[in-house]
């Protein structure tokens, strides 16, 4: 037999369910900063219908967010957090312009970093490069 209450049960608590999702899964877990992360890059992905719309994938009958948009959402958002930003901060100025370009920045940093290093590196090797050996001894005086 069904019992009926009366009143409304109070709403799931989403955090608690996050963890009992995480908690069910087998393999290695992530730790509390890249669960933090992967979790706004998904409230990020649902703000923009459109754009999880052009990435979404199908399995079976069901259509998905495509995994790449997560982690490009991932990328914008954590580049964000290592400056400072608070996460509702991130969620209300993240554009869908910026999770689309977060790789190419990325990539653009890459780039820019490796040159740094690369003319460190000469500036290194120029101290030690063989160049004319010369003789820094004084000159020997002549016998007249």
């Amino acid at each position: 037999m069904l019992e009926v209450k009366d009143g409304a049960s109070p709403p799931p608590d989403p955090a608690a369910g996050e963890e009992q999702a995480w908690d069910a899964l087998d393999g290695e877990q992530p730790d509390g900063a890249t669960r933090h992360a992967l979790n706004l890059a998904h409230q990020a992905v649902g703000r923009f219908p459109d754009l999880a719309r052009r990435y979404r994938r199908f399995t079976g009958p069901a259509a998905v967010v495509s995994t790449g948009l997560v982690l490009l959402a991932g990328i914008a958002i954590s580049r964000r957090l290592r400056l400072g930003e608070q996460p509702d901060e991130i969620l209300d100025s993240l554009t869908p312009a910026e999770i689309e370009s977060a790789a190419v920045v990325e990539q653009e940093e890459k780039v820019q970093r490796h040159r740094q290093i690369q003319t460190q590196i000469q500036g290194m090797w120029s101290r030690f490069k063989p160049g004319r050996k010369q003789d820094k001894r004084a000159p020997e005086p002549e016998d007249t």
